[in-house]
């Protein structure tokens, strides 16, 4: 479990309108190839993201999750359409994979520092970071294990936290608990949960779960079959943490809803 303290009375939600814009996509369309053979993965995509907000994206698969994962990652551009950062200027992205990719001879404290150490040599304050992280992870214990000697979800923990490490503007969690058995993936969604409540960064989950994005955002888009559109936005009204509201009636009232326009994008 983590181990920074929490706080214990539950945290109202905050809509979206209430927080400042981090960024805004507008009309983005992402066609690959060209002529009668292209592909249109998204299209018409508008959607914003308040700072601190957590935001879930649901939808089947080859809705084009992981293209719009890729364009706020920088990895790639809108055929059509705006990304628009408050700044002005595109803000830093890190990514936490499904697969952790850890590098295997290295320890979990230089694996969260991977994010310096690739530039430059790891300095003190460095360090300081990646132990700081390595608490608020729970693995605190184990900064100098092995990635083989830890359970998967202590390893998707050290993923996070090397995703954390240069503080982005924007966390991208790409089905990040999808190889884990239930119930590591139930207990390592509340503990994500736990560290965004102590660290308000903002984030952007992809999955496949439903109950997962119930759980953890604060708003859940939903997109329709390929080609890729938002047809609904749910406002996740739970206080938080949630983890002792998971099956509760309000909690599976709105896992169906959002299955139910899942099923049916026409669904009001």
């Amino acid at each position: 479990m983590p181990a920074e303290p929490l706080a214990k009375s539950p945290v109202t939600p905050v809509v979206a309108g209430e927080r400042p814009s981090l960024l805004a996509i507008d009309g983005v369309r992402r066609v690959f190839g060209s002529g009668p053979s292209g592909v249109t993965a998204l299209d018409g995509i508008d959607m914003t993201v308040g700072k601190g907000e957590f935001v879930a994206i649901v939808g089947p698969s080859g809705c084009g999750k992981s293209t719009l994962l890729r364009l706020l990652a920088g990895l790639d551009k809108p055929t059509a359409g705006t990304i628009t950062w408050a700044n002005g200027q595109a803000g830093q992205s890190s990514v936490a994979f499904q697969e952790h990719r850890l590098l295997p001879w290295s320890s979990v404290l230089n694996n969260i520092m991977l994010p310096a150490t690739m530039r430059r040599k790891a300095s003190a304050a460095d360090r300081d970071r990646a132990l700081q992280l390595a608490r608020l992870v729970g693995l605190e214990a184990f900064i100098k294990s092995k990635p083989a000697e830890l359970s998967g979800g202590m390893r998707q923990r050290a993923s996070v936290a090397r995703a954390l490490f240069p503080e982005p503007d924007l966390l991208l969690l790409d089905e990040p608990f999808g190889a884990l058995d239930a119930l590591t993936r139930e207990k390592i969604t509340g503990d994500t949960e736990e560290i965004w409540l102590n660290q308000r960064f903002t984030a952007l989950l992809i999955t496949h779960s439903i109950a997962e994005a119930v759980h953890l955002a604060d708003r859940v888009f939903v997109m329709s079959p390929r080609p890729g559109r938002v047809t609904h936005i749910v406002d996740i009204d739970l206080p938080r943490p949630r983890t002792a509201l998971v099956g509760s009636d309000r909690y599976n009232a709105l896992v169906n809803e959002i299955r139910a326009k899942l099923q049916d994008p026409d669904h009001a």
